[in-house]
């Protein structure tokens, strides 16, 4: 139903734009970001890029590249409230993204690999909880690890294991899909 709602307002957004002459942007360019409109808010584009790349760094038990995406993350969510101007995007964010920005200030702040992972748990949650509002404009799988009791997001399916890294890398399985 949201996927018809937003082609009838796309459309009647650029009939208009022919109809006056202007023309239809859908990208806002920051300095290193881009932020695409998706049903009148913020895409999560950078941000999940971002949270990926914390992700695969605690998957290869890296915890000097997890804090540096850590704090790549903690910029993107940043920009991110920034354009939640939406007032369900606006109400998530200060819900569930002020969490996601505390997780990925821990994980900046911290060299240690356990830490990371406690607060990227947290994090995954709340990053969840916001993209299901927000959206993606990619194809993401909700994946779950019994043994941690934790969730993750992942734009693979085949399982790669934050939370135990090379010591149980592919635990856990495919929970949910998420679609644009």
């Amino acid at each position: 139903m949201k996927k018809i709602f937003f082609t009838i307002a796309l459309l009647s957004t650029a009939f208009l734009a022919v109809a006056t002459g202007a023309t239809v942007n859908q990208s806002t360019t920051y300095i290193h970001t881009t932020l695409h409109i998706v049903n009148g808010t913020a895409d999560a584009g950078p941000v999940i890029k971002a949270y990926l790349s914390v992700k695969d760094a605690l998957a290869s038990d890296n915890a000097a590249a997890a804090a540096q995406s850590g704090n790549a993350l903690l910029a993107a969510l940043g920009q991110l409230e920034k354009e939640a101007t939406a007032a369900k995007a606006k109400e998530a964010f200060d819900k569930d993204g002020q969490a996601a920005l505390k997780s990925a200030q821990a994980i900046g702040k911290s060299g240690d690999i356990k830490a990371q992972r406690k607060a990227f748990k947290d994090l995954s949650e709340h990053l969840y909880s916001l993209i299901k509002v927000v959206g993606t404009s990619e194809t993401l799988y909700l994946d779950y690890c019994p043994m941690a009791k934790a969730s993750w997001l992942s734009d693979k399916k085949p399982i790669v294991n934050p939370y135990y890294g090379s010591s149980m890398l592919t635990c856990g399985s495919v929970k949910e899909t998420i679609e644009p």
